[in-house]
């Protein structure tokens, strides 16, 4: 076993290791007394016990890839080689868009918290044309990680069929740099253009709202 999972194994062990009962269960009584009582409901973790549990156990598988998948391991150096640095937060973000049935996270555009553009990434014909492109509007190694790590989709979106119409789309609805906006809210690349939208802009844009106002409209519509 390599160091790394028995690292995310003892992890795990450690949390498992002091559990209690989440409800109160009453000594056991003397022959012919009534039976045992249980009072609340009994489960061998609390609520919040099964929740770290599970995190810990996504990201323990997700790390192991990170050292036996050859996507995720040359998709790990690369988002290293741009500054990302935890390891963790860098498995996430593979997981995301790599694995359609990844239970890493939840994003705008996707009620299951599945990403259904999820896909094997190659770095040369995905990651850096994608941030070759984003570049391109001048945007630093650090904002392009903050996108890459608040919206892990963004990895494999089309530049031609998603990115470039997305941009125009708010440019014509008044937003003067819309790369910007999506590096200060990057939930709405999952913005979905639908017609009751389209009137709330229209609405916001004959009033003469600000253009934070628009951005407003347009995340949380």
């Amino acid at each position: 076993m390599s160091l790394l999972c028995k690292s995310s194994t003892l992890l795990v062990a450690r949390n498992l290791s002091g559990w209690r009962p989440s409800g109160t269960i009453r000594s056991t009584p003397r022959r012919g007394a009534h039976s045992k009582r249980v009072e609340g409901s009994f489960s061998p973790f609390s609520k919040e016990s099964n929740v770290r549990i599970e995190c810990e156990l996504l990201v323990a598988t997700a790390l192991k890839r990170l050292v036996t998948d050859e996507a995720y391991v040359k998709g790990g150096e690369y988002l290293r080689s741009l500054g990302m640095t935890n390891q963790a937060e860098i498995a996430r973000v593979l997981d995301i868009a790599m694995d359609s049935n990844s239970k890493m996270g939840r994003f705008r555009g996707s009620r299951s918290g599945h990403n259904k553009y999820a896909k094997r990434l190659t770095v040369e014909s995905d990651m850096k044309p994608l941030v070759a492109y984003l570049k391109s509007y001048d945007l630093s190694n650090e904002e392009v990680v903050r996108l890459i790590t608040m919206y892990p989709p963004i990895l494999c979106y089309s530049i031609e069929e998603q990115i470039e119409p997305l941009l125009t789309y708010l440019k014509g609805v008044g937003l003067k740099e819309p790369i910007k906006i999506l590096v200060q809210r990057p939930s709405l690349l999952g913005l979905k253009v639908t017609p009751f939208l389209e009137k709330v802009v229209e609405y916001v844009k004959e009033h003469d709202f600000s253009e934070e106002a628009m951005a407003n409209v347009l995340e949380y519509t």
